[in-house]
């Protein structure tokens, strides 16, 4: 069973011409997710993204079958336009393969640049997927949040 796996990072990834702008790191503690995603960000970092997640995801699947996810923005959540395309493909995806969780929080403090900018468009990528989501502005309520759908199931 999966219990605990240290962060890793979308800097390890070195498969695009074109850099990845922006940084996720990733860690797992038993059927959770936490992604610490520091902005802005461009469509190539889903690739990176990919490469970090594919792998993690899978396991869960076998090891813990549900899992939620929250996602902590830090100094920016801005994204161009063509990340939101990629990424409401990139959430089908992973939908249709059953490699979701059950439910995504994301975190956008009140001082992150972009928050007010980008938190519709993130939202309507996860609407879009058909996935469960929210946003909070604090991590506390975050996982209050997502614990509530991971005990109902």
């Amino acid at each position: 069973m999966t219990k605990k796996l240290s962060p890793v990072s979308t800097d390890c990834f070195r498969g695009t011409t074109f850099r990845p702008h922006g940084k996720i790191t990733l860690s797992v503690n038993d059927n959770l997710i936490v992604y610490r995603a520091e902005g802005p960000f461009n469509a190539e970092l889903l690739a990176a993204l990919d490469y970090i997640e594919s792998d993690v995801l899978k396991k869960l699947k076998n090891d813990v079958k549900n899992w939620g996810g929250i996602v902590i923005f830090e100094i920016s959540c801005m994204a161009i336009d063509e990340l939101f395309i990629v990424f409401g493909e990139y959430l089908k995806q992973i939908k249709n393969n059953e490699l979701h969780p059950v439910a995504t929080a994301y975190v956008i403090p009140p001082d992150i640049e972009g928050g007010r900018l980008m938190a519709k468009k993130y939202e309507k990528c996860y609407y879009d997927a058909g996935i469960l989501f929210s946003i909070f502005n604090n991590e506390k309520d975050a996982l209050v949040w997502v614990n509530s759908h991971l005990n109902n199931i």
